[in-house]
């Protein structure tokens, strides 16, 4: 059960928070003085991998949040114009204050939605995975060259891609549930899903696309996470857009 609520009159907000029966599991913020929900922008161009996760869980969450797709032609405008704090993408911007880094924004908003864990073993877990993912990402070689590109990015596909496939494959599979961690949805299995739609989409030319299908606990992973009711439901809200 998903709870918002505002007592204007003692001045104090919860944000959100998870029920079970009578016990509050997860709680998602709790503000003194607060007597209006938050104003929330995401600003990143209009694709998932370092964005989806934290768009699907402020879904979740029922935040109302303003989620702002950026063309390469607007985003040169704001590097040029000095309005990203480091020049890059995505920004999360909170009553007025632009935040940065993928990683800390998708906690946040797991948070809020009740899918990042308390359990401290279950939060490194969660951490390992969504630092795996990110080091996937960082690690993609680029070069001016085209041949030369092409070379590293098949090196690279073969070697550091897979060795780090090759270990979330593992936990997966030692998870044992079908999801990353634990026996229900995080935002270690969104940040999963979001690099293997990233994969999939052809974006990073020269690496097969079918990548993340050659290990098979990862492949009905993101079977299992894209037919996932508020995973499925997000999705099908941008089809009717």
């Amino acid at each position: 059960l998903l709870y918002v609520g505002w007592d204007v009159v003692h001045g104090v907000g919860a944000w959100c928070g998870v029920v079970r029966g009578s016990t509050l599991v997860a709680s998602c913020g709790y503000f003194p003085g607060a007597t209006t929900m938050p104003t929330i922008k995401l600003s990143y161009f209009d694709f998932g991998v370092r964005a989806d996760g934290v768009r699907i869980a402020l879904h979740m969450a029922g935040i109302d949040f303003e989620d702002e797709r950026i063309s390469f032609a607007q985003f040169g405008e704001m590097k040029k114009n000095n309005t990203l704090p480091l020049g890059q993408l995505p920004v999360l911007e909170i009553d007025g204050v632009k935040y940065t880094q993928y990683n800390a924004m998708v906690r946040y908003a797991g948070t809020l939605a009740g899918i990042y864990p308390e359990n401290a073993l279950d939060r490194l877990k969660v951490e390992e995975i969504i630092e795996l993912c990110s080091e996937f990402l960082y690690k993609i070689p680029s070069h001016t060259d085209e041949e030369e590109k092409k070379r590293l990015r098949q090196e690279f596909a073969s070697q550091k891609a897979t060795a780090l496939l090759s270990l979330v494959n593992k936990r997966i599979e030692t998870n044992g549930t079908g999801w990353a961690v634990g026996d229900s949805l995080t935002v270690a299995d969104l940040t999963v899903m979001c690099i293997c739609d990233f994969l999939e989409s052809g974006f990073i030319d020269h690496i097969d696309t079918a990548l993340h299908k050659s290990f098979p606990a990862i492949a009905a992973f993101h079977k299992k996470v894209k037919e996932h009711e508020p995973v499925a439901k997000y999705y099908a809200s941008l089809k009717s857009q």
